[in-house]
């Protein structure tokens, strides 16, 4: 970005650069991502950025407090972050994207914490903003799958399937691919329909053919054909 054009960097935190003028589409796409040999730990920069503002009786913008609820929950400060997505809901000046993300990470906090209803709950609530994504049609199926309940999980897994993508850039594609399939396997096999399992597990090769669980089951079919 020439400096001549004036353009201005937005925030404290994660800050965006404003542009305008005569804007093109391209496909052009960037990856932005760390590498570590090793999980390190969150750094405490941004929390530290945040805390102050928040100590000094700043505004903080509908941004501000979805990224400072981020921070919160990278951290482990599950409780704090839940009120801050909620401040960040409650304002209505969010983009539809991060409103879903909230609902996201709003479930992983409660599911943190223990409160299992309330997670499910988050987890529902994304369809106020949007058709059902194949994340969070996966994450409900996860939910049933850990009851034991196989037919209502493998309902979220079937619709994930077919499910509408994000075209924003937020997508995770094995949520639509392989993930679905594979626990579909799973699923089918538990209601005792054992083709339609392996069915499931061949897609999900066909995505996936390295998978430790793919390769698994394509063990038990093949002892199970003999």
């Amino acid at each position: 970005v020439k400096r001549e054009k004036g353009f201005r960097w937005i925030g404290a935190v994660h800050e965006y650069l404003e542009v305008y003028g005569n804007i093109l589409e391209t496909d052009i796409a960037v990856t932005h991502r760390k590498h570590h040999k090793t999980a390190a730990p969150p750094s405490d920069r941004n929390l530290k950025i945040y805390e102050k503002m928040v100590e000094g009786n700043q505004t903080l913008t509908p941004r501000d407090l979805f990224y400072f609820a981020n921070e919160l929950k990278d951290h482990k400060q599950y409780n704090r972050a839940i009120t801050y997505y909620h401040h960040f809901l409650a304002t209505k000046q969010c983009w539809i994207e991060d409103e879903i993300r909230t609902c996201q990470y709003l479930s992983d906090c409660y599911r943190a914490l223990g409160h299992e209803e309330a997670a499910l709950h988050s987890l529902l609530k994304s369809f106020l903003f949007d058709q059902p994504r194949p994340e969070f049609c996966c994450r409900l199926g996860d939910y049933f799958k850990e009851k034991q309940k196989y037919r209502e999980g493998a309902f979220w897994y079937e619709l994930a399937l077919s499910a509408k993508r994000s075209d924003s850039g937020f997508t995770q594609v094995e949520y639509s691919t392989w993930y679905p399939h594979l626990q579909l396997c799973v699923c089918y096999w538990q209601l005792g329909d054992k083709d339609t399992a392996k069915q499931h597990n061949d897609f999900a090769a066909s995505f996936h053919p390295t998978h430790p669980s793919v390769l698994f089951n394509k063990n038990i079919f093949a002892e199970q054909s003999e």
